[in-house]
């Protein structure tokens, strides 16, 4: 998950990091506390996420 508003981690730094783990990504207009301001969007990749391994 990409926080286009993150000012912890730059947002370019979190695509390179997710690129080069070759990991789907979705992006969200939050900042690095996104899983307190868009919990269901977390939840959703996460199952996502765990859907495509088992």
């Amino acid at each position: 998950m990409v926080a286009r508003q993150d000012k912890v981690i730059p947002p370019d730094v979190e695509r390179f990091m997710a690129n080069r783990a070759h990991s789907h990504t979705i992006e969200v207009k939050a900042s690095h506390a996104v899983a307190v301001s868009h919990p269901d969007d977390v939840t959703g990749l996460i199952l996502s996420a765990a859907h495509t391994v088992g």
